[in-house]
């Protein structure tokens, strides 16, 4: 039915353009049809604010009869789909364009295209399919991710439908105008807002959005875009155009009142000052030299919402203007990728905003012809840093708050290059890229930490320090990555060159005891001379060789960036705030692991004479851990010793409510400080081991001693004899519940420091402690998981380097008698798993453990049985 009343009035609408002409005709269009869609356009934003959707859908298609009938030299009359994707003219572009006609678009299309602040939450919303008649608009993967206020998803289609082909009726150039308007009264909004001449409402901010949308549809619409190809249609004149218009547009977008509404809570005011520096900042604010930009307060969840609701839509524009321009939108990237990934940065953004800057920014990258983001990042890398530092320089002359959203850029910029960099197919290429861009990094890191210096004071808010310290990791994450890259182009080079001399020596000795005819040459005669007459380098002892290749890298400026960041973290490690804590120690240990890697380098390129960056480092960092190790290890031991019993019930109550996190995160912290001790045991080269035995050693012990209920840890003489096995087993297993999960908690730490400790250079020097260490541990082999394994593989490194230590324990343990000639290692696991030494009745968990002891230990009697034999020291 609906088929035969299209057809029929079509026929009526031939006839009655047959009967005018064609002067008539387009006379006519002019006169009646363009008032017409005025008065439609006037009209729906009310029927969509009223709820009436059906009429809302009734009235576009009215809309959109009006505009098909004014293209020209249509093959097919009345084509939807022809007209949005061929160039066509149209009879109403001119009266459409007028100033009136552009306002009562924008006000009627940013009603319909205000977004729904409630949809940017994160929960589960049913996608409608969209019509499969290629007519319809269909939604882009990368598209606006939200739901629209007034209505639903289908009639948004169509209102999107609408714009497109009310662009393709006024053209490319009016097009552009409109677009260009658009932005403009953005800016002139948030202007006003952004001085305090207008507070602008929650409905406001939405259809401000809404324009936004508006303005992508327009794109679209002049690109002729094809959803069955994915591709746009455009001439050079229209390029032209579109690249003029972003060149008009985007400086706009990203520029101060519309791109820096504020999504956040966290106040731009940071740092508190010197009175006399907030004096000036007082009198800067009272002569409006510093706007709602620098400080904002008192701001609404909603507001925050629909600023990221704008935002978000801005976004949108500019991820629609690169799929339009393609590879030509490098040319713009100057303008738009230092404001994109201020957004996608989590520091200072709402989570939506966030999450649609990094999937916008993966599609720009697509559109400019790159792989992946970092590929982007890394090819405009030198003009983020000249950037960065210019403002940072700017913030430390004037001694005001860095912006957070210049801290963010900073986070997002090191993070992505160093994870472009730990690309193996890409090695040579990041190599040559991160060693240009040292210096500049270096001269970068000195102006922010200029910055750091001078505003910061210990009153300064926990979001500040956070923020500091996240900039600090991403700088170190990059450092890492240049070290690694500059270390392996270093070994690949070195290993061509050995082979190559290699093979050359050998066919040298070859021709000389003439084994067999290889062709010897003379240039090989000529290479064998310049050779042997070559002056082998001679190194002084200082880490770089005068007289090596330059090609050699010495690393004095990651030496001194990483050392720079080591001093503020360990300066940071006195901050009340765990989360602080924890995040400076993981810096920390990627900062001593770095200053390993060019200790190691140095080592195996000059020899053992060599300098190694890593043992200063040590020296001047790490009496903080140690302080912090000690006061957190004795707050923990506090907080496990109190008795609720000698708690008020206010105490009491407040211990239910904070006890648990506050005793999780000490044990957190702990365990990042002895992770910093086992990997200093690692690549020290036996320089640590005074440090661990004087300082680490007794605080494992004082908490080993904490896990055997205290009955243990008060025997200070742990011998070699079975008897004291049987008392700590005894003393273990007393307890119904054993070990607790929050006891197993930093155990498993522990194990590891020892293990690391052990299986390190600092091993040796540790033996001492075998004896007494290992009988403390051999209780503990019951327990299984991670737990268990740690315990197996601790006693393992002990083992390996003191066997007879434990050797008559482990046999005591394991129920057999300890063999009357030790020297003749027969297999000593003669004895039955199930003949151990028992005190009194033991019920049947505690006999399950005694199976579990004895049958541990004598895995551990097989792994001495299987150690090789070693010199008698």
């Amino acid at each position: 039915m609906e088929v035969i009343l299209s057809q029929s009035a079509r026929k009526v609408l031939r006839c009655y353009k047959c009967h005018l002409g064609e002067t008539l005709w387009k006379r006519h269009l002019s006169q009646t049809i363009a008032p017409t869609i005025l008065e439609l356009l006037d009209m729906i934003p009310a029927f969509a604010q009223s709820g009436k959707e059906l009429e809302v859908q009734n009235y576009l298609r009215l809309l959109n009869g009006y505009v098909i009938m004014s293209f020209r030299d249509l093959r097919h009359e009345f084509d939807l789909r022809e007209c949005l994707l061929e160039n066509k003219k149209s009879d109403v572009g001119s009266a459409l364009s007028c100033s009136n006609a552009i306002e009562a678009m924008k006000r009627a299309f940013s009603v319909l295209l205000s977004p729904d602040v409630n949809s940017i939450l994160y929960s589960p919303m049913i996608q409608n399919q969209t019509s499969s008649d290629h007519a319809t608009v269909t939604k882009y993967n990368e598209s606006f991710g939200c739901r629209f206020r007034y209505v639903r998803d289908d009639t948004i289609v169509a209102v999107k439908q609408s714009v497109r082909l009310i662009s393709c009726a006024i053209g490319t150039k009016r097009s552009a105008l409109v677009i260009d308007s658009c932005f403009a009264e953005m800016f002139e909004s948030c202007s006003r807002m952004s001085s305090g001449k207008v507070i602008a409402n929650h409905e406001h901010r939405v259809q401000l959005a809404g324009l936004s949308i508006f303005a992508e549809e327009m794109i679209a619409g002049i690109c002729k875009w094809n959803e069955e190809e994915n591709s746009t249609r455009l001439s050079r004149s229209s390029i032209r155009v579109i690249s003029s218009l972003a060149s008009s547009v985007l400086p706009v977008i990203v520029s101060h009142p519309v791109w820096t509404l504020p999504t956040s809570f966290v106040c731009e005011f940071t740092a508190k000052h010197t009175s006399q520096n907030m004096k000036s900042w007082k009198h800067r604010i009272d002569n409006k030299e510093i706007t709602s930009k620098h400080y904002r307060h008192g701001t609404s969840a909603e507001v925050l919402n629909s600023n990221a609701i704008v935002i978000g839509s801005l976004m949108s524009f500019i991820n629609a203007f690169s799929r339009a321009m393609g590879a030509e939108i490098t040319a713009h990237m100057p303008i738009i990728l230092f404001p994109l990934l201020e957004r996608a940065s989590p520091i200072g953004n709402h989570s939506y905003v966030q999450s649609y800057a990094r999937m916008y920014l993966g599609t720009i990258t697509k559109s400019a012809g790159y792989e992946k983001i970092a590929d982007l990042i890394v090819e405009n890398f030198d003009y983020m840093l000249d950037l960065i530092s210019r403002k940072l320089q700017r913030h430390a002359k004037e001694r005001s708050p860095v912006d957070r959203s210049l801290l963010g850029v900073i986070d997002v910029l090191f993070w992505l290059v160093a994870q472009q960099g730990d690309e193996p197919d890409k090695l040579e290429k990041q190599t040559s890229t991160l060693l240009s861009q040292i210096s500049m990094v270096a001269h970068m890191l000195n102006s922010f930490l200029c910055c750091v210096d001078l505003q910061f004071t210990p009153g300064a808010t926990q979001g500040h320090l956070m923020d500091i310290v996240r900039i600090f990791k991403s700088i170190n994450a990059f450092m890492d990555s240049s070290i690694s890259n500059q270390i392996d182009d270093c070994r690949f080079d070195t290993d061509h060159a050995t082979a190559q001399s290699t093979e050359e020596w050998l066919r040298r000795l070859d021709f000389e005891l003439g084994i067999g005819p290889f062709g010897h040459t003379e240039d090989d005669d000529f290479e064998e001379e310049e050779i042997s007459n070559s002056d082998e380098p001679e190194f002084h002892g200082t880490g770089c060789n005068d007289n090596d290749d330059n090609d050699i890298p010495s690393f004095a400026k990651e030496i001194v960036a990483i050392n720079c960041i080591l001093s503020r973290c360990s300066y940071f490690m006195y901050n009340a705030n765990l989360q602080i804590q924890i995040s400076c120690c993981d810096i920390i240990l990627s900062g001593f692991q770095s200053l390993g890697k060019i200790g190691s380098f140095r080592k195996m390129r000059y020899g053992e004479a060599s300098s190694n960056p890593l043992l200063p480092a040590i020296a001047e960092f790490w009496p903080p851990m140690i302080t912090r190790l000690r006061s957190t290890s004795s707050s923990l031991l506090t907080a496990k010793t109190l008795s609720r019993s000698d708690l008020s019930i206010g105490q009491i109550m407040a211990t239910d409510r904070d006890e648990a996190p506050s005793q999780r995160g000490l044990e957190i912290l702990i365990s990042k400080l002895l992770e910093i001790a086992s990997e200093l045991c690692l690549i020290s080269d036996g320089f640590f081991v005074d440090r661990f035995e004087n300082d680490v050693y007794p605080i494992l012990y004082k908490h080993l001693g904490d896990f055997l209920h205290g009955r243990a840890g008060r025997n200070n003489d742990f011998d070699r004899h079975s008897q004291s096995i049987v008392l700590l087993r005894k003393s273990m297993l007393s307890s119904d519940r054993g070990i607790t999960e929050s006891k197993s908690s930093i155990l498993c730490p522990i194990l590891i420091c020892l293990e690391c400790a052990y299986k390190s250079t600092c091993g040796p020097s540790l033996a001492k402690w075998i004896p007494s260490l290992g009988t403390f541990l051999l209780p503990f082999l019951f327990l299984e998981g991670d737990v268990g394994d740690a315990v197996d593989k601790t006693l393992k490194a002990m083992l390996t380097i003191d066997s007879d230590a434990l050797w008559r324990n482990l046999h005591a343990l394991y129920g057999s008698e300890f063999p009357s000639n030790p020297v003749k290692r027969s297999d000593c696991r003669h004895g039955n798993s199930s003949d151990v030494v028992l005190c009194g009745k033991r019920s049947r968990q505690h006999q399950s453990y005694d199976v579990a002891l004895s049958r541990k230990a004598g895995e551990l009697l097989d792994f001495i049985k299987s150690l090789p034999e070693s010199n008698l020291c």
